[in-house]
């Protein structure tokens, strides 16, 4: 987990990514070793949602947009949601922060960014392969479209039984790739609480560094929260 997925930190707006700019180093060695490509894709998609947005591909995952029409099926429960992604939704769901309020926050948040609908939520899928069968495993992505100073948010949260298995780090490298392939983002933040040790460790491999206490409205009381951001790669002469 990354932050709360209810909504964004709730810092002040246009605030400047706080390092001096360095060479992305271990960021882009995570994407090379996985060999994303999280561009978009020829063609749209539509699972049943009317989701047209390219979808983004890593080498384990799908990362879904969440459509208007999903995340309205998601208010309705389990079933409906299963329905509109043509996939089974295991019992666990949802994930740990993404509960009623963040999805009624992301449809709420879509229904007037549409035209920015690939800063949002996306749904993690895990890729059929042999002896694996396609599963919903988490939920994340962006928490909205990059302010006027390059600036974008992530989070995340997986399930506890796809956790440790390097899903949050791959979902987390293609979201950072699309976000500097952009063209409109100079730094993404990520915020997260001092307890949570495995979500710490997956934004420092992904080259992530803590700046200092972070803010984050939906933390739970009494929890510290830490701000980390990654710097767009400073180009070679």
């Amino acid at each position: 987990m990354v932050g709360s997925l209810r909504r964004p930190s709730g810092e002040p707006p246009n605030r400047r990514c706080s390092r001096p700019a360095k060479v992305w180093i271990a960021a882009a060695a995570l994407v090379d070793r996985l060999q994303l490509n999280a561009s978009r894709l020829g063609g749209s998609q539509d699972f049943k949602g009317n989701c047209l947005i390219p979808l983004l591909h890593t080498s384990r995952l799908e990362l879904r947009p969440a459509s208007v029409e999903c995340l309205r099926a998601e208010l309705q429960g389990r079933p409906a949601l299963a329905r509109a992604l043509g996939l089974e939704v295991p019992a666990s769901w949802p994930p740990q922060f993404y509960d009623q309020d963040a999805i009624q926050y992301t449809l709420t948040w879509l229904l007037g960014h549409s035209a920015e609908a690939d800063w949002g939520l996306y749904y993690l899928v895990r890729r059929a392969a042999p002896s694996i069968i396609p599963a919903l495993i988490g939920a994340g992505g962006f928490k909205g479209a990059p302010d006027p100073v390059g600036t974008v948010e992530v989070g995340y949260s997986v399930l506890p039984e796809y956790q440790r298995q390097g899903y949050a780090s791959e979902a987390l490298a293609g979201w950072v790739e699309f976000a500097f392939a952009s063209g409109r983002v100079a730094c993404v933040i990520g915020h997260t609480l001092t307890s949570l040790g495995a979500s710490i460790k997956v934004l420092e491999r992904a080259g992530f560094e803590c700046v200092g206490p972070g803010h984050d409205p939906g933390a739970p009381d009494g929890e510290q929260v830490v701000r980390y951001e990654l710097l767009r790669p400073v180009a070679q002469p």
